[in-house]
């Protein structure tokens, strides 16, 4: 039995393992409303980040890695990160979570010809993963930054016009960049 066989036997086990780890990310009283609600409408962060990570395992033991099928699960789980207190580096990180689950899950398959190949070939999966999830949590910064910065430049714009500091012709109002 190959490496693949063998951790897709286990899917259903390394996905609850890499949900457990993604969860116990998050604040103690936090953590008990992901596991316990995962309810679309009650709930979506946990619901987005369950299909996400179900999702995200059938791609990598898919044939290759197509990023039309990898990126929107990815910004599932990103972009959630991004807008909270997370770094970058804890973002992006639970994406690393899935290699020591792969690993703990492989158990003794490790021991068979060629194991160690398909292992590698996972894990570089794995990385193009975490590559493309600082991409996505980076743009999301960038967007959330200059929205601040917009958010800046209208209300001090409204203020100077409240004081009746603008001159000449009306200026025109900055619009909100929200995209």
């Amino acid at each position: 039995m190959s490496l693949y066989d063998h951790l897709r036997d286990r899917r259903e086990e390394i996905a609850g393992n890499w949900l457990d780890a993604i969860y116990k990310t998050y604040p103690l009283d936090t953590t008990g409303f992901l596991r316990n609600k995962k309810d679309q409408w009650g709930n979506p962060i946990a619901h987005r980040t369950e299909r996400a990570v179900n999702g995200l395992i059938d791609a990598l033991f898919a044939e290759g890695l197509d990023s039309d099928v990898v990126m929107p699960l990815l910004d599932d789980i990103v972009r959630i990160r991004g807008v909270q207190d997370f770094t970058a580096s804890q973002a992006v990180g639970v994406v690393f979570f899935l290699k020591t689950i792969l690993r703990k899950a492989a158990g003794r398959a490790l021991d068979e010809p060629g194991a160690a190949r398909q292992l590698l070939e996972l894990e570089s999966k794995i990385d193009s993963l975490a590559l493309i999830s600082f991409d996505i949590y980076t743009k999301c910064r960038d967007l959330i930054a200059d929205m601040k910065v917009q958010e800046f430049k209208h209300s001090h714009y409204r203020l100077l016009q409240k004081a009746g500091l603008i001159l000449g012709e009306p200026a025109e109002e900055p619009e909100p960049n929200h995209n």
